[in-house]
């Protein structure tokens, strides 16, 4: 239908007519989901609005263009660049926050460009709504992970986490838990792509009501590839399986990726604990964060519930929320950062060649530093 009143209109338009052009104001935000770069060039990095589409810069952040204004659906949830070839760009659609009085959008699955994003072709999984995390392999750009949540609204067996290893022309769902718990965060390991994490979360939604936590909410890993997962549990020193979680969040360093950090939320959808690795995964320990629970507890968390690690720092870690927090030490100690941007923190990226380079994304637009 989309296509079609496109074409219409423009075959009923008028020719000789000057275009309008955009005349401001210039200082009016909206909620961005994801912020990535060109991993190659700092002067080009992508958006992800939760309701725009996406948009792209070549000048470091002064200007920028929409690339998704042609595409059926105007609602993201992340963007993912190709490590090895930066002009391979894959988009999932669907905002995976767990909207409140907000509402959030569902889409049509996943989409391609193969020249920097000037165009764009859907590559499938329509049907699993709601994006929380795409990932591309470090050295080969077909294989993709796309960790999707399904409908918000209703139990659904499309939802898990999916796999390609042909860029998007088949995919796998190589973790699926139940038609009520979907994947809302993964992660590979740059240096032995072998090991792979994903992060599910139960949920569901009424017209009334919301249950943004449920007893299938865990971390995974992989160490095939990501061909098949275990759950790990608090033999492995997280927090024990049986009790109900609300979101959690997962990141590595790209310099040490051994090191890897991930959140929970507890079933009031507070901040629970932020957890820490130092050997892949296989053990973990609470870090210093008691001086985060008071700052961190305003039950909102299923709205941010993300970290960020510092590309080329393993000690430096960015948790998002409501405002956002910063350790320098690895855990030990914590202070709050971005003073005086608007709230609902929901993406950080930092450029590798430069990490003192920092984008931050809100419901407030986008900051840089």
């Amino acid at each position: 239908a989309f296509k079609q009143a496109r074409t219409n209109t423009m075959a009923l338009k008028p020719t000789g007519i000057p275009e309008w052009e955009f005349a401001g104001p210039v200082n009016i935000g909206g909620r961005l989901v994801d912020i990535e770069f060109d991993p190659g060039n700092q002067q080009v990095a992508y958006l992800a609005a939760a309701s725009g589409g996406v948009f792209k810069t070549k000048d470091g952040g002064s200007t920028w263009s929409p690339l998704f204004d042609n595409e059926t659906t105007l609602s993201i949830g992340d963007i993912a660049v190709a490590p090895s070839d930066p002009d391979i760009i894959y988009v999932g659609t669907g905002e995976a926050n767990g909207g409140s009085g907000s509402l959030t959008y569902d889409a049509n699955g996943i989409y391609k460009s193969t020249d920097a994003g000037l165009t764009w072709i859907n590559v499938g999984l329509e049907t699993t709504r709601m994006t929380g995390r795409v990932v591309v392999h470090p050295t080969n750009p077909d294989i993709v992970f796309a960790a999707t949540m399904g409908d918000l609204y209703g139990p659904t067996p499309d939802r898990g986490l999916y796999k390609t290893i042909d860029g998007g022309v088949t995919w796998t769902n190589v973790l699926f838990v139940n038609d009520s718990t979907g994947v809302i965060d993964v992660v590979i390991n740059p240096q032995n792509p072998a090991i792979v994490f994903a992060t599910t979360w139960m949920r569901t939604r009424h017209p009334n009501k919301k249950d943004y936590a449920g007893v299938e909410s865990g971390v995974w890993k992989s160490v095939d590839g990501g061909n098949t997962f275990e759950k790990l549990n608090k033999s492995n020193g997280l927090p024990p399986t049986g009790i109900e979680y609300s979101r959690i969040g997962i990141d590595l360093c790209a310099a040490s990726p051994n090191v890897v950090y991930c959140v929970y939320l507890d079933d009031s959808y507070s901040f629970l604990g932020l957890y820490k690795s130092v050997d892949d995964g296989n053990n973990w320990t609470q870090t210093n964060d008691q001086s985060l629970l008071s700052s961190m507890s305003y039950g909102q968390g299923y709205w941010y519930g993300r970290l960020k690690c510092d590309p080329v720092d393993e000690d430096l870690v960015y948790l998002i929320g409501f405002d956002m927090y910063k350790t320098v030490n690895g855990g030990n100690s914590w202070s709050s950062t971005f003073n005086g941007v608007h709230v609902d923190q929901h993406a950080i990226a930092i450029h590798p060649l430069d990490n003192d380079f920092v984008m931050l994304g809100n419901d407030g637009g986008l900051y840089t530093s």
